[in-house]
Formats: structure tokens, sequence, C-alpha cells
């Protein structure tokens, strides 16, 4: 008999769900497209998961140069709801976890829309379609490039990769330390700047392709 896995999956949608709370300073009042969204330095997946859940994205690519983390993660969960779509089908699954299942799991975890992961070096290149993407978003990923790969040319590399993938009118949206001020960097690229959120100890940058 399949089994609801529902402290497991509890565990791995608590986990998402804490990284909604990054998203909070991002404006309600600005009007995104996102239907392809772009998460730079994905980790283990958890990051890109939560943008899925954030703006309901048809489809998500996370990118990090070490993605095997996320794979792992990605196929963990989706065995772990395989199972439990199967037991929520059983007559005798108890009224309780039915409740839980079909208030507490996102609807795109039980129709098994995952995200994509590429792995890739954003300095070097973005291996995506031009134009392609409606919101690139990362967090803590331009001050470790602008730290580790050669200050303000690392970072507009990166930046120039970025807006190649990116769509005419579509967002890039950065949350870095505020001890760094990329806000040069992104007017030098010509990106038009939406808004800049001090959030201390942090940063929301937004900005728009032209």
């Amino acid at each position: 008999m399949p089994t609801l896995n529902r402290y497991l999956l509890e565990d791995e949608i608590n986990s998402i769900r804490s990284f909604l709370s990054r998203f909070e300073t991002i404006p309600t009042d600005i009007n995104f497209t996102s239907d392809k969204i772009l998460n730079l330095g994905c980790s283990s997946g958890t990051e890109t998961l939560a943008l899925m859940w954030k703006f309901g994205s048809k489809e998500t690519t996370g990118v990090d140069k070490n993605i095997s983390g996320a794979k792992s993660r990605i196929s963990r969960l989706r065995d772990l709801l395989k199972e439990s779509n199967e037991a929520v089908k059983c007559p005798f699954i108890s009224s309780k976890d039915l409740l839980w299942w079909n208030n507490q799991v996102p609807e795109f975890l039980k129709r098994y829309i995952f995200p994509n992961f590429i792995e890739a070096d954003i300095v070097d290149s973005l291996p995506l379609p031009s134009s392609s993407i409606d919101i690139a978003y990362c967090s803590n990923v331009l001050y470790q490039i602008f730290d580790k790969q050669g200050k303000n040319k690392g970072v507009l590399s990166a930046l120039s990769n970025i807006i190649n993938v990116l769509k005419i009118g579509g967002h890039i949206i950065c949350d870095e330390p505020d001890k760094y001020n990329f806000r040069e960097l992104f007017i030098k690229v010509g990106l038009l700047e939406v808004t800049l959120i001090p959030e201390k100890p942090k940063t929301l940058y937004i900005y728009r392709k032209r």
C-alpha cells in the first residue's frame, strides 16, 4: 500500500516556505511577467522551488557551478510526491491526512512541476537562449563574484550574460549585502532602475532590460 510521506514532505515544504520570506520585500505593485524564471546561484534548489511558489512560473531554471545537490534534492522530492499522490487516492487514507494534502501541499508539487538545472559559471557564460527569461533572481551572488573574480570586471561580465538571456522588459532582482554598491554597475550595462530598497543588512536591486 502506498504511503503518504507526510512528515518527510512537511520538512521539505517547510524548508521551501522558509525561503518565501526572502521575497517579502519585493514590491507587489511591479508588473512582473513571470512565465520563465532564472535562479542564479541555486545551490540545493530550495530557493528555486520557492521562486516557483512565489511567482507561479511555468518554467524555472536554476544555475550553479555544481548542481548535483539540487538534482538529488528534486529526485528525492519527486519520489516522495509520487508515492504520496498514490496514497491520497487510497480509500483508507485518514480525513486528517487528506485535508493536510489538499491544503498544505502547493499545487505545482502535486502536478510534478519541477525546475530544470544547468551547471555553469555565470561570469563565463549562461547556456540559455537569448531573450528567453522574464525574471533573473539572485541572492548573495554578485558580492561573491566581486570578491573572488576581479572586482567590477567579474560582476560586469555576469551582468552582461544575464542581460543576454533576459527578454526586453524582463527584470533582474538581486538581493546583496548593503556594504556593496552595485547600482553604478547595473546602470553601466544599460539596465533601467525600477527600485532600490535598502533593507539592512542587505539591499534589494530591481532593474529592467530596455
